[in-house]
């Protein structure tokens, strides 16, 4: 197995790419590519052992050089986005997952935590049956509150204020992280919004809708299955979905439009990432300059200092038992509600890990960017009446 002893807690992770496939289990490119188009190399990779892609150290003093400590390791499981979401293999993957999990509570890791598509499969986790004295990290509460966070930050940044009038698409709202994200803006004050997912889930977007109007009477939901046209008709985007491709297609997206992207791998199409009237921030990463991984934070395509909202999460796990037992899959209820999500960021925010800085895997954000954002906004001013676009940061 790839976790040590002194690992105080392991993160899970996935190829979501074929870039990961060849940069986590060293394949030559040459030898996979008359199998691209095949299932024969996801079934030949899940035989693969357990693959160490990072470690993970923590600073124990900002003055000086300080001294770094091991707390964690980064350990990648050999199961493509096309294996994990195939029912075909589903049982393999859990049975997997689970075996991991058993030996690494054996090898005296303290907290698993579950990565990128890891915790859908998983269905939020209760699937899992975590062996005593070991705890399971899904992600869910802290990754909602950084992307949240991160939305109202940024429309600080572009009107002054929030929340604003301006409309708001959830992308995936039938999920963990999409109807937490929409029932925690809603408790937050924001109004407008379109709830998209799928027509099978309409009923769970119906349930999302009522809970949002228990916390904010005066939200206006409309449920959509169309994502182009809740795309075409919102400022404000958020996507955590558990597609292998992109939803959100570069013709549909207006200038203007603020994109909080958690999906992994993306929702987005890789061209929005460039333009210049649109800002697609990465909606899981989360600044912790005192946190170091060594060895994987550019296979992520993070920014430097920054690490997953669902790693930080484990490592939150870590500094706090009591809140790791209060918070296992098998204890939330299914909609978690604002006062748990809030609570978990403000341990985060003890602990010095905030909201990441806005990039994507393609640039970071500077003034300049913003400035033209908030021009592309103001030109879409008068689709939103009584909103006066000012102040901006």
């Amino acid at each position: 197995m790839a976790s040590s002893p002194n690992s105080r807690f392991c993160f899970l992770v996935h190829p979501r790419t074929l870039d990961d496939v060849f940069a986590f289990f060293k394949i030559p490119k040459a030898f996979t590519r008359p199998f691209l188009r095949s299932d024969f190399l996801d079934r030949i990779l899940s035989r693969l052992p357990l693959q160490r892609v990072g470690v993970v150290l923590e600073r124990r003093s900002n003055k000086g050089r300080g001294r770094s400590i091991v707390i964690g390791t980064i350990d990648a499981l050999p199961f493509t986005v096309r294996y994990l979401t195939s029912l075909r293999y589903r049982s393999q993957a859990l049975s997997r997952i689970q075996r991991t999990i058993d030996q690494l509570a054996s090898q005296g890791v303290g907290v698993v935590g579950l990565g990128a598509l890891l915790t859908s499969v998983t269905q939020l986790g209760k699937t899992i049956h975590p062996p005593k004295r070991c705890r399971i990290a899904t992600g869910r509460l802290l990754t909602t509150y950084n992307m949240v966070r991160l939305l109202e930050n940024s429309f600080e940044k572009l009107v002054g204020e929030a929340p604003t009038p301006f409309p708001l698409a959830i992308i995936g709202a039938g999920g963990s992280i999409g109807s937490g994200s929409a029932i925690f803006l809603a408790a937050r004050g924001w109004r407008k919004f379109f709830l998209v997912d799928l027509p099978e889930k309409r009923s769970v977007l119906e349930e999302v809708a009522t809970i949002m109007h228990e916390h904010n009477p005066e939200v206006d939901v409309t449920i959509v299955h169309d994502t182009a046209a809740a795309v075409q008709q919102s400022v404000g985007i958020l996507t955590a979905t558990s597609r292998p491709d992109a939803v959100i297609r570069e013709e549909d997206v207006l200038p203007g439009t603020l994109i909080i992207d958690d999906a992994q791998p993306s929702d987005v199409d890789p061209s929005l990432c460039w333009r210049e009237d649109v800002a697609v921030l990465a909606g899981g990463a989360m600044y912790a300059p005192h946190i170091v991984v060594e060895g994987a934070t550019t296979l992520f395509g993070l920014a430097s200092h920054h690490i997953f909202s669902c790693m930080a999460e484990t490592y939150l796990f870590t500094k706090f038992p009591g809140t790791a037992r209060r918070f296992q899959p098998a204890r939330l209820p299914r909609w978690v509600t604002p006062d748990l999500i809030a609570s978990v960021g403000a341990l985060a925010e003890k602990v010095n890990i905030l909201p990441g800085i806005p990039h994507n895997p393609s640039r970071i954000y500077t003034d300049e960017d913003w400035q033209n954002m908030r021009r592309a906004l103001l030109s879409r001013q008068n689709r939103f009446q009584g909103m006066s676009v000012c102040g901006g940061k």
